[in-house]
């Protein structure tokens, strides 16, 4: 049997491609043999190629090869300098036997398993039409290429798949098979020099409990990966080059230190990417403040560049499936949705795998990385000086407990889903700086006040000494500093209801001269501290609307009868029935 295919492109640096490159994946379950046929139709062996590896290939634009396959025969022609063939005899179309289900986004094919969930293939081609609405070429090119793109079932792992089936051993992990590695490591790949397919999960592009990445989106950043590997180098030869230019510089000036975009220029454009889309993870071992299109502007104007020279004026604002159940997600109910759990099998490479994020972390910036925990659903994170006092700051995170659990016990719960996504940050006092609980919204001023911007849009607590005697004062200050939060990411900070609310308020005298009371229960006259500016105003307002302010109004009903207005505005803004 005699076949002739149109190969794929693969991912090679720009400096490799001096001459054409033709890769060969054998997907077959037995060697298969690889022979260059010369224009007077002799054959030259290019050797065997085992099961699961593959060859690389130099040739020149135009030369045949024949894969040997007992008396199967598969041609394969040298069309583009970067090229690729997976040989699988058992594949419909190309697509191996496992896939069940395939879909096209305008062309492009996505495809999954028979356990793989309908609408995750949905949301995956509404999410590539949307990133690609604006290149036609680059859909294109990556049609022409072969490139797909695989979805994993919520229980499924990477190497389930035929693609990844082959991945080897990683330096430094020679603790754990090949397997253990990266059915722990990834839940999405973006494709390599010698894999050029990308793939995501179900549970990520339909926003199950348990998700790992339930703060990103992965489809965004794996489909940059090929988009730049499969797409964009072989519509325009410049770009990796100038893409490298880029990481080099930002390298140089010190940029995304310690952060993922810092491992190479591949991670550099992806993370790029997804903060050009508004859709980062930030503040943590791996990522720094810059989660918005506007922080990369402002951050890394080089490669914001090259997100804006690719993308243009693609409108992307990604939202969880469950705030847009119509269209393509009609009829998708999630609460019928299954959750994710890491298998057994896996908690001792995912321990391993953490550890090693952690030193890679320190040996970038210097610095120890913070411990983190997760208490009462919120990400906290603590400097490891303070447990030198391992007493005062178990004293200080079960009061920090206590007052998370009172949100969640009396705050609605999709605002509490909101307050979830601050990060909290408990560090030691700054010299000459009183101990308190502050909000960071930007990372301008923790610049100039010789602070970590990786702060930005998180609380910082820096009153363990202090924890209980404030907590006596103000019983759950948490709530205040969240109420900041929730003001500007949810609400903004420049939301003029609050602001004129807080202008008649101000008008009328009404907090001028109330009560307050200190940690000991004394009480005094005194001016509100809610008077200070609108900001204000609303968190102190929003302690005594949920739990107990130390001034007055102290609380919900005093709250209602002292400033009606007020008391109406922060139920519907919290959401409150």
């Amino acid at each position: 049997m005699k076949t002739i295919a149109f190969i794929l492109l693969t991912s090679l640096p720009t400096s490799a491609l001096d001459r054409p490159k033709l890769q060969i994946i054998n997907a077959a379950p037995n060697a298969i043999e690889v022979f260059w046929e010369t224009n007077d139709g002799h054959r030259v062996s290019n050797g065997k190629i085992e099961p699961g590896k593959d060859k690389i290939i130099g040739t020149t634009i135009g030369h045949r090869f024949m894969i040997v396959d007992g008396k199967r025969e598969t041609e394969v022609v040298s069309q583009v300098r970067v090229q690729g063939f997976r040989y699988d005899p058992a594949a419909k179309d190309g697509v191996p036997a496992f896939y069940t289900q395939v879909v096209r986004a305008q062309g492009y094919p996505i495809c999954g398993s028979a356990k793989v969930s309908p609408y995750a293939l949905k949301e995956a081609v509404h999410l590539v039409d949307l990133m690609l609405a604006e290149r036609p070429d680059v859909r294109e090119a990556m049609i022409a290429s072969g490139s797909r793109l695989c979805v994993l079932a919520h229980n499924e792992f990477t190497t389930d798949q035929p693609e990844f089936a082959h991945l080897g051993p990683v330096e430094g992990f020679e603790a754990l098979s090949a397997k253990e590695y990266w059915d722990a490591r990834a839940r999405g790949l973006g494709g390599s020099e010698t894999d050029p397919f990308c793939s995501c999960a179900e549970e990520n592009l339909l926003a199950y409990d348990g998700d790992p990445y339930d703060t990103e989106n992965i489809l965004i950043h794996e489909f940059a990966h090929n988009m730049h590997l499969r797409g964009l180098t072989n519509v325009d030869p410049t770009f990796d080059t100038r893409l490298k230019a880029a990481f080099d510089d930002a390298m140089k000036a010190g940029l995304w230190k310690g952060a993922y975009a810092s491992s190479n220029h591949h991670e550099y454009w992806a993370e790029g990417v997804q903060s050009w889309f508004d859709n980062n993870r930030q503040n943590d071992a791996q990522h720094n403040h810059v989660d918005t299109r506007d922080e990369l502007l402002a951050y890394d104007p080089k490669l914001a560049a090259i997100c804006r020279e690719v993308f243009g004026d693609t409108v992307l604002k990604y939202t969880k499936p469950q705030t847009r159940l119509t269209g393509h997600l009609a009829g998708y109910d999630p609460a019928k949705a299954p959750k994710f759990v890491w298998p057994e099998r896996l908690l001792k490479a995912r321990g391993l795998i953490k550890q090693d994020q952690r030193r890679r972390f320190e040996e970038a910036t210097g610095t120890k990385e913070h411990d983190q925990r997760l208490i009462a659903g919120w990400t906290v994170k603590i400097h490891p000086r303070l447990f030198d006092d391992a007493v005062a700051l178990e004293k200080a995170l079960g009061l920090l407990r206590t007052q998370l659990d009172e949100i969640v016990r009396v705050v609605p719960a999709k605002s509490v889903t909101e307050l979830r996504k601050v990060p909290l940050w408990i560090n030691p006092e700054y010299p000459k700086t009183p101990p308190r609980a502050e909000y960071h919204p930007g990372a301008g001023w923790l610049r100039d006040n010789g602070r970590d911007p990786v702060m930005e849009k998180a609380v910082e607590f820096t009153n363990v000494r202090i924890f209980e005697a404030e907590t006596r004062r103000m019983p759950n200050f948490t709530l205040h500093e969240l109420a900041h939060a929730y003001h500007d990411r949810v609400l903004g900070f420049e939301h003029a209801e609050i602001e004129a609310v807080y202008q008649r308020a101000k008008a009328a005298g009404k907090y001028d001269k109330v009560q307050r009371q200190d940690s000991a229960g004394r009480k005094r006259l005194d001016r509100a501290y809610a008077m200070t500016n609108a900001k204000e105003y609303f968190a102190e307002c929003t302690e005594a609307f949920f739990a107990r302010n130390d001034f007055f109004p102290f609380t919900r009903e005093e709250l209602k009868a002292h400033d009606p207005e007020m008391f109406a505005l922060l139920g519907r803004l919290w959401g409150v029935e």
